[in-house]
């Protein structure tokens, strides 16, 4: 089931200006012909009636700003920022060279992190026996009565910790 755009989107269409209105009309007319067959141009004046006009077409927010994502020039990002309603920060220039064209940004979000409090209650002898591997390595932080934050801070990745436990080599207790 296709959702259509939210009222609440209008206001983010509303604000781009002429130019932008005219790109947003320009790549979603191409991008879902059929659903626009009945439209011509002159495109539409203002980003309210392009939201008019998508909305009754039964596009959502995404397809709308997913058509959008092959601009990757400072315009056509200025026009995805307006109608996600948030700046995007590039991503890797790296990224963007190995792509070619396409849309090499990503939406900034806080990170926010977790400390896991659960306590070692027991570690069997190391069962990684490959000298010098990453598990072996990762395996010498694990002590018993530290929490599992407390190892993760002496450089156990997350993936050991999740191995190790599922394995059953390392059985966590409560939280502190």
């Amino acid at each position: 089931m296709r959702t259509q755009l939210q009222e609440r989107h209008r206001a983010l269409f509303s604000s781009l200006d002429h130019n932008q209105t005219t790109l947003v009309w320009d790549r979603v007319s191409k991008a879902y012909s059929t659903e626009f067959s009945k439209v011509g141009w002159p495109p539409p004046s203002n980003g309210g009636e392009v939201f008019e006009i998508c909305r009754e077409a039964g596009l959502d927010h995404a397809r709308v700003v997913l058509s959008l994502a092959r601009e990757s020039d400072n315009f056509g990002r200025g026009t995805i920022e307006a109608l996600i309603g948030r700046p995007i920060v590039p991503w890797a220039e790296s990224v963007e060279a190995a792509n070619g064209a396409g849309l090499s940004y990503v939406v900034s979000k806080p990170q926010t992190k977790r400390e896991d409090t659960r306590v070692v209650v027991s570690v069997i002898p190391n069962p990684h026996k490959k000298i010098g591997s990453q598990m072996q390595v990762d395996y010498a932080y694990w002590r018993v009565g530290d929490t599992v934050q407390e190892c993760r801070d002496r450089g156990l990745s997350a993936r050991s910790v999740r191995r190790d436990v599922r394995h059953g080599h390392v059985v966590l207790g409560a939280p502190r």
